[in-house]
């Protein structure tokens, strides 16, 4: 057990079994030190109470002169049975790298769809120490602050969500947004409207992916629309998180389309989307990296950070047809110039480029001769 002071007072997580929800408040004798103040880490004497494994939330006061700690709060959570909703808010420039950790950290993904606030979001099994996550969150901020010295010093929340809790705080920033005239994304929960024009898309984001209101997301969608597609035509989507942009690519006509992802979680709720949205005849699903997928497609998306678009960019021109169209973004204004370098390496014709806020979308279709 492991944790920080903070002034007199600090927190603690402690897992006990055999532990009841009602051992709580105050309860004499029910504390005993086994430590001096200040050290690494304090034992508790715990009495069992009832039955089930389940993690406590400990908060203490210390007193100076007594040398003996008082119990002030004790909160119990099936074990395993929620989530560490982490919301860092930070410079948008650092969100690559701070994504990048929290998925290190374990986080099942990340949200920055600015649903409250500029917090970049990442949701962890509660199966942990806060005391001990926030710790190494702050480690890392503190080495991001050298790299980035220019930025705002970040701030840190946790807060714990109960599993049966999750729809209730999707929901709660979820509603139907008309993303282009000619489309519209709506909460799976929600009923279809009676009458509605154009293309709708029903998303259940499930615990870390996208519902489609993040700016990049909506550049996606806004650039299949600027396509002349053939008649017959195919389609690659790397990342596919959601499923999103692959689910619009069939209402839109695709033949042939493949959504690829390394994390087997987003394959499960693209699935799921997939399915609501009767698309699962058009799109096959893999966990198949891009440098393995076989064949050739009209038309690629790709969502993704920075430095996953430089490194997959060969692989993006070798697996599109001559004239097929690539669609990017993840890109912030100022990286743009990067990108289109590594472009004009390859033969891909003058990019299209169209923003939202602080990022960048760009369309370039695939020398035909090439």
């Amino acid at each position: 057990m492991h944790g920080v002071n903070e002034g007199c007072e600090a927190h603690f997580f402690v897992p006990f079994r055999e532990l009841s929800p009602t051992a709580s408040q105050r309860v004499p004798g029910f504390l005993k030190t086994l430590s001096k103040p200040n050290a690494e880490s304090v034992h508790f004497e715990i009495p069992s109470f009832g039955n089930g494994p389940h993690n406590w939330v400990v908060q203490y006061l210390h007193d100076n002169t007594s040398e003996r700690y008082q119990l002030l709060k004790l909160t119990s959570f099936p074990e395993q049975q929620g989530w560490v909703e982490i919301c860092i808010d930070i410079d948008l420039v650092a969100h690559e790298s701070a994504s990048a950790f929290l998925f290190d950290l374990g986080c099942t993904g990340i949200v920055s769809e600015d649903l409250q606030g500029d917090c970049l979001k990442a949701y962890l099994p509660f199966n942990r120490s806060l005391v001990n996550t926030r710790k190494q969150i702050n480690a890392f901020l503190l080495k991001l602050s050298k790299i980035f010295p220019e930025i705002t010093s970040p701030k840190v929340k946790l807060t714990i969500i109960e599993d049966q809790d999750w729809n209730r705080t999707w929901r709660r920033f979820f509603h139907a947004d008309r993303v282009t005239p000619s489309l519209t994304i709506l909460p799976a929960w929600k009923p279809m409207p009676d009458a509605i024009d154009g293309h709708v898309i029903m998303i259940d984001p499930g615990p870390a992916f996208g519902t489609g209101q993040h700016a990049t997301t909506r550049m996606c969608l806004e650039a299949m629309e600027k396509i002349r597609f053939p008649e017959t035509w195919s389609m690659l989507d790397v990342g596919t998180g959601s499923g999103i942009l692959a689910i619009y690519g069939a209402k839109l006509g695709a033949g042939k389309i493949l959504a690829i992802d390394i994390d087997p979680e987003a394959l499960r709720w693209a699935k799921h989307n997939i399915q609501i949205n009767d698309t699962s005849g058009s799109i096959d699903l893999s966990a198949t990296p891009l440098e393995q997928v076989k064949g050739s497609f009209s038309v690629l998306t790709a969502n993704l950070t920075l430095d996953q678009l430089l490194d997959l960019l060969p692989h993006f021109q070798s697996i599109l047809e001559p004239g097929g169209w690539l669609i990017l973004s993840g890109i912030l204004k100022d990286q743009l110039s990067e990108v289109a370098g590594v472009l004009h390496e390859h033969p891909f014709g003058e990019p299209e480029t169209f923003y939202q806020d602080e990022w960048a979308c760009i369309i370039s279709r695939k020398n035909v001769d090439a």
